[in-house]
């Protein structure tokens, strides 16, 4: 999996998890030959379906990925806060080259069965959550929200499951608040 990184300021983490989760893939399905991290700064200069460091939405993103595709972080680096889209990379020197979604191998999945499946076979996967204010405060254990209000929405990078004998099924995340967030950077 790719490393726990730092969104900041800006609302990317529709970006960092869509990203991240294609370069895991890659990853996975390539047996390690491609090891490449993908450029959430990119989707949040050129993917106009979104609203760059303001949110966006899973399934446009899927759409980008599939047919816009993204170039790597080494092309473009993140610097936590939208930029004028660019198609070149920041070091003339880099080769700019996209990384695509096969057309139909995002699915969206509702059921906690094919959740599961789809973890098992194909790797990580984007969960979006509605987030509370307690949230914010999250330092390790199985999340449940306590106190606080509603404070939006939120992407993060799902990578895997388990069985809780008292709370049950739980899902493991990982976030982009760095790693002095959570469980270093995982819920």
């Amino acid at each position: 999996m790719g490393p726990i990184e730092n969104q900041g300021d800006c609302g990317s983490c529709w970006a960092f998890t869509s990203s991240g989760l294609l370069s895991d893939r890659y990853c996975i399905h390539s047996k390690g030959k491609i090891r490449d991290r993908l450029s959430p700064q990119e989707m949040i200069d050129c993917n106009f379906e979104n609203f760059s460091c303001l949110g966006g939405y899973l399934t446009t993103t899927i759409d980008y990925l599939q047919v816009d595709g993204v170039v790597t972080n080494q092309c473009q680096a993140y610097t936590g806060h939208a930029n004028k889209c660019s198609y070149s990379c920041d070091d003339a020197s880099v080769p700019r080259q996209k990384f695509y979604c096969s057309i139909g191998s995002l699915k969206v999945v509702t059921t906690a069965e094919e959740i599961k499946k789809e973890l098992r076979e194909n790797g990580p996967m984007m969960m979006g959550l509605e987030i509370y204010e307690d949230f914010m405060s999250y330092k390790s254990g199985i999340y449940k929200q306590v106190t606080g209000a509603n404070i939006g929405g939120h992407a993060m990078k799902l990578i895997g499951y388990g069985e809780d004998p008292v709370e049950g099924l739980f899902w493991v995340l990982q976030n982009q608040w760095e790693e002095d967030w959570g469980e270093r950077g995982y819920i």
